[in-house]
């Protein structure tokens, strides 16, 4: 009796076929879901999913083992259109990549309405209000029309959680009613 024996080299297979679906427009601070697929004939390879979202973050995401689908969410804070590289690698540094557009789309800010005022001609009629607006990530300007032909800029500051504030003052030489018109504009000119 012989006995024989002989090596097998089993080469492993990259991950191939990464399709990534349409990601369709979002609001500024909105979050965008990103859901792909792809094939590996490893059934016991493992991988991992690494995004760049296209705004500075990157992330690396496990897949569960034994699924060849992943969906994931990012929250884009501000506008614009983003390119989202996508790579998958298997345990054994198999790769494939693909890459998807997501175009987030500006806000407007909302201006809270303001309230009468009265005073006394020659004196001083400070005016504040607030506004929101979803872009965190926006600079705003501010305009006040008195309604007397006098237009001046105020300042328009948006705190870190989308609310701002306005403020703005002037002196009404002469009597009468006047009608203030108040205009708030972010960094994409919405206002």
């Amino acid at each position: 009796e012989i006995d024989a024996s002989t090596t097998v080299l089993v080469k492993n297979v990259a991950p191939s076929n990464l399709v990534i679906q349409p990601i369709a427009a979002i609001d500024e601070n909105g979050t965008a879901v990103l859901n792909l697929s792809f094939d590996d004939p490893g059934t016991e390879d493992t991988h991992d999913v690494t995004i760049s979202w296209g705004d500075g973050v990157v992330e690396t995401l496990a897949v569960v083992p034994g699924d060849r689908t992943f969906t994931t969410s990012h929250q884009y804070q501000q506008d614009g259109d983003f390119t989202i590289n996508v790579t998958v690698a298997d345990d054994d540094t198999g790769t494939d990549d693909d890459s998807v557009t997501v175009r987030v789309v500006n806000q407007a800010p909302d201006l809270a309405p303001l309230d009468d005022q009265s005073s006394d001609e020659g004196s001083t009629v400070d005016l504040t209000g607030t506004f929101t607006d979803v872009g965190v990530l926006d600079t705003h300007t501010a305009t006040i029309n008195w309604g007397d032909g006098t237009t001046t800029e105020a300042a328009a500051l948006l705190q870190g959680d989308g609310l701002g504030e306005i403020s703005g003052s002037h002196i009404y030489a002469d009597d009468g009613v006047y009608t203030v018109t108040v205009s708030v504009s972010d960094d994409d000119t919405t206002s």
